[in-house]
């Protein structure tokens, strides 16, 4: 619950305030020495948007929402339809009766449309060789595989909750059924065809590699991009609290004399996200009017916090209210570890492992393939963003 409000809060504090938090500053210090970078990390914020929306869990939110919105609809009055949207009523059902056949025979006709679909997935599937889990997950996003899935699970759902209670309301109602049923198989046929559209193009294995070369291609870019950031944020941090009247404490093992620490507050492993520098100190700069010094330890975001880590330190003897730490700790964003490895670092050593594979098989393909994608990995990584 504490992750959850420190993250709302340097959310709403980034709206508000452009350049109080750490990593705020530090973007638009980069926007003004290498603009060329900035626009790198708006790509890259576009691309995990991408990435984020197009998946199972928001894809199905999404259909879900817009299938709950159309079967509310379904039970608005006759009355207040034929004044208020008469030009819904563009369908005609001449019989009572039509209406609770219909809703039957939309949800017959979507069963083998959606068996067909399953076939082509399958083929698409048998095309691709490096048979991973990021390679299938790959496929997914770009064919929206995601999304028609969705569509086609949902809509089946809800054909089927409107077949079994068609009987159960009045028969205006149950040809607002018929109507949202033909509208969800249109719904179906329309989201299958795209996919059928999409799939077409990675019939190809190359067409596979291409795609999994390029989404290495921008995570090795934007792994340098986060190096940048990550250096930039630590001079960030020093030079704002240099400013606020603070001097840097370096590690030793041979301290010479005892000091009062001001810590994070983690009690496990975590990552720093973000700082909110205006609110920290003002907290510190309190603390430092009972101590005759204050230093503090240099931090920078995405660093790997080990549990209480110290980040500023005072006089021996300095009082600290616990009240006044458990308030600094809240200037902090915070994150768990993740335990899986760096994207970037992953599929460099798959590349490595696709390499000793086709050594092995002696496959001229594979090899020709692999050296072309460690070559191209080579001019972004090795030689920096241009």
């Amino acid at each position: 619950m504490k992750r959850i409000f420190n993250a709302l809060f340097f959310y709403f504090v980034g709206i508000i305030s452009k350049n109080s938090t750490l990593a705020n500053k530090t973007w638009h210090k980069i926007a003004r020495s290498n603009p060329a970078l900035y626009v790198i990390k708006k790509e890259q914020d576009n691309y995990l948007f991408k990435v984020k929306i197009n998946n199972f869990k928001p894809q199905l939110f999404f259909v879900l929402f817009v299938n709950v919105v159309g079967f509310c609809l379904c039970f608005i009055p006759e009355t207040i339809t034929e004044h208020y949207f008469h030009w819904l009523t563009i369908v005609k059902l001449p019989e009572k009766q039509d209406a609770y056949s219909l809703v039957s025979e939309t949800m017959g006709a979507a069963a083998p449309i959606i068996g067909l679909s399953f076939v082509v997935i399958g083929f698409l599937f048998e095309t691709v060789r490096n048979k991973t889990q990021r390679t299938f997950e790959d496929l997914f996003r770009a064919t929206q595989l995601y999304f028609v899935f969705a569509v086609t699970v949902i809509n089946m759902v809800v054909l089927i909750i409107l077949d079994a209670y068609k009987y159960s309301v009045e028969p205006y109602t149950a040809g607002n059924f018929a109507i949202l049923g033909c509208l969800l198989l249109i719904g179906i046929m329309m989201s299958i065809s795209y996919l059928f559209y999409k799939v077409i193009k990675f019939f190809s294995p190359e067409k596979i590699a291409e795609l999994s070369k390029g989404r290495l291609l921008k995570s090795a870019k934007y792994f340098l991009l986060n190096e940048q950031f990550v250096k930039e944020s630590k001079i960030v941090f020093n030079a704002t609290f240099e400013e606020y009247g603070f001097s840097e404490q370096q590690w030793s093992f041979f301290d010479a004399a005892p000091t009062t620490l001001v810590r994070v507050g983690n009690t496990a492993d975590v990552i720093l996200v973000d700082v909110f520098l205006p609110l920290l100190n003002f907290w510190v700069q309190r603390i430092k009017k009972r101590s005759n010094s204050g230093s503090f330890y240099s931090l920078h975001c995405l660093q790997h916090l080990e549990e209480g880590k110290p980040v500023f330190s005072f006089a021996d003897g300095t009082t600290i209210k616990q009240w006044e730490q458990r308030l600094i700790a809240l200037t902090f964003n915070l994150r768990p570890i993740m335990t899986q490895e760096d994207e970037f670092m992953a599929e460099k050593q798959k590349m490595e492992n696709r390499l000793k594979v086709g050594a092995e098989l002696g496959d001229i393909e594979i090899l020709t393939q692999t050296l072309t994608d460690m070559k191209d990995l080579y001019e972004i990584f090795y030689k920096g963003i241009k």
